[in-house]
C-alpha cells in the first residue's frame, strides 16, 4: 500500500488509575499534585514477605464498563485495558456497532502482563503434573494476552500487535500506530498501554535492584537524589488515533496531532553517563519539521533512579542549552508503569493542550539545579501558537529510549 502522510490525530482518550477512572479525573488529580501510593506488603511463591510504596489501584469494579460475562478469566491487566478501551471510543464518538472489523487495529505497549499467569502455570505443572493447570488460563501465559483479548471483544482485524519494548513501549506503540495509519492499513488505532501489579511483578521488581530497601517517602520522587528506586503503578491508559481527514469528516473531537516519534539505543560515556536520548529526541524534532523553539513543554521519564534521572536531565541540557522550558514527571503520581508510561505521558500532554494547565509534578530545578523548568507550584503553561508541541521522552533501564513529538489543533 502507498504512503499516506497526512497528519494523524488523536480523537479520543480512555484512563484507568489509581488517580481516577476517567481522563478528567486523571487531569484533575494532576494539576491538583494528587498522591495516592500506599505500602503494601507482598509474599512471593518463595515464602519470603517484603513491603514497598505502590500505586495500586483502589475500587475499580470493571462490571460497570464490561458486564459480567467472561470475567473471571481476565487478568487485571486485560481488565484495566479493555475499560479504558471502551471510555476511549466512547470520547471518540466510535460505534462499535457501525465500525467495520477491517477499518479498526490494536497496538497494546505492555511487559509484565503475562508474567505472573506464566509462573503460575510453571510452578504447578513442575509441582503437581501438566494435567493440574487450567486450560481456560493459558491464553494469559503470554504478555499479548490483553491485546488479544481485546480485539476480540471489539472484533478488530485491522492489525493486533503488542509491543514490549520495557519502559519506551508506549511510546513505540504511538510511533508504531502513526506508521500503520500512515501506510493505511487501518482506518482507526487503538493505541494502549496496561500493567498491573502482583506477587511476581514484585519479585521482579525486587531482584532486579529496582525497588528501594526502605519506605521512606523520598523512595520514587522523580529528581529526588535520596531516592534509590521506583514505586510500581498500574493501570491503562488508551487514545483513538486516526488520520486528520477521517476525523475531521465525522466530525471527531480533536485532541492532539502526533508529529512524528523517533528511537535510539543509548551507552554509556567515559564517565559511566548514558548518551543516546539526545539523539532520540533531536530526531523526534526534526521529523516533526519543527526546532527546539517550538517545544513548549516536556514530560520526562524521571522515576526516582537517581542515576537514571540526572542522565536523562544530562540529554535535555544539552539539546534545550538556550532555551528554559518546564519539564514535569507525572511519576511522582502514578508511579513507574513500564509499558503503559508513554500512553499515560500522552493523556497528560492531552490533557494540558486541552485545559490549558501543567501538572503539578517533580521538576529538575527543585534539587539538581538546572536551569531548565519551572517553579514546582506553577499551574499554567502558556500555548501561544499552533506550532507550540510538547515532547514526551522515555528511556529504559537496558539501554533504549524514545520521543514523540505533540501540538495542539
Amino acid at each position: 500500500m502507498q504512503g499516506n502522510h497526512e497528519p494523524i490525530v488523536i480523537t479520543g482518550i480512555g484512563v484507568i488509575s489509581p488517580l481516577g477512572m476517567s481522563p478528567d479525573a486523571l487531569w484533575s488529580s494532576f494539576e491538583d499534585g494528587k498522591n495516592c501510593r500506599t505500602i503494601e506488603k507482598y509474599k512471593d511463591n518463595f515464602g519470603n514477605e517484603y513491603s514497598y510504596w505502590t500505586n495500586k489501584i483502589k475500587d475499580w469494579n470493571p462490571q460497570d464498563l464490561l458486564g459480567k460475562r467472561g470475567l473471571q478469566y481476565l487478568q487485571p491487566s486485560t481488565q484495566y485495558l479493555m475499560g479504558a478501551s471502551m471510555q476511549a471510543l466512547q470520547n471518540a464518538s466510535l460505534n462499535l456497532e457501525e465500525l467495520k472489523s477491517e477499518d479498526l487495529g490494536v497496538v497494546i505497549g505492555s511487559n509484565f502482563a503475562g508474567m505472573k499467569m506464566t509462573w503460575e502455570y510453571d510452578y504447578t505443572a513442575r509441582t503437581r503434573g501438566p494435567k493440574y493447570v487450567s486450560p481456560m488460563q493459558a491464553p494469559n501465559t503470554l504478555v499479548n494476552s490483553p491485546a488479544s483479548h481485546l480485539g476480540l471483544r471489539i472484533k478488530s482485524r485491522a492489525c493486533n500487535t503488542t509491543i514490549s519494548s520495557g519502559q519506551c513501549a508506549g511510546l513505540d506503540a504511538i510511533g508504531y500506530s502513526k506508521k500503520i495509519l500512515q501506510k493505511n492499513q487501518a482506518k482507526y488505532v487503538l493505541v494502549g498501554g496496561t500493567e498491573e501489579i502482583n506477587s511476581s511483578i514484585s519479585w521482579f521488581y525486587k531482584n532486579s535492584g529496582f525497588l528501594s530497601e526502605d519506605t521512606n517517602s523520598d523512595t520514587g520522587m522523580p529528581y529526588n537524589e535520596k531516592s534509590d528506586g521506583i514505586v510500581p503503578g498500574e493501570g491503562a491508559a488508551v487514545l483513538i488515533m486516526e488520520r486528520l481527514s477521517d476525523a475531521k469528516k465525522r466530525k471527531a473531537p480533536i485532541l492532539a496531532e502526533v508529529c512524528s516519534w523517533s528511537s535510539a539505543f543509548t551507552k554509556k560515556d567515559s564517565f559511566g553517563q548514558r548518551i543516546g536520548l539526545d539523539k532520540a529526541i533531536k530526531k523526534a524534532i526534526d521529523k516533526s519539521g519543527r526546532t527546539t523553539e517550538d517545544v513548549k513543554l516536556i514530560f520526562s521519564s524521571a522515576n526516582g533512579i537517581p542515576h537514571m534521572d540526572l542522565s536523562e536531565k544530562s540529554a535535555i541540557d544539552k539539546v534545550f542549552s538556550n532555551q528554559t522550558v518546564p519539564i514535569r514527571s507525572i511519576k511522582s503520581m502514578l508511579g513507574e508503569l513500564s509499558g503503559a508510561n508513554g500512553l499515560f505521558q500522552m493523556a497528560a500532554a492531552a490533557g494540558a493542550l486541552k485545559r490549558n494547565k501543567l501538572p503539578s509534578a517533580e521538576s529538575p530545578q527543585k534539587l539538581y539545579g538546572s536551569k531548565l523548568g519551572v517553579e514546582a507550584n506553577s499551574n499554567h503553561w502558556e500555548a501561544a501558537s499552533i506550532n507550540d508541541c510538547i515532547l514526551l521522552v522515555e528511556q529504559d533501564y537496558f539501554g533504549s529510549s524514545s520521543a514523540v513529538i505533540i501540538k495542539g489543533v
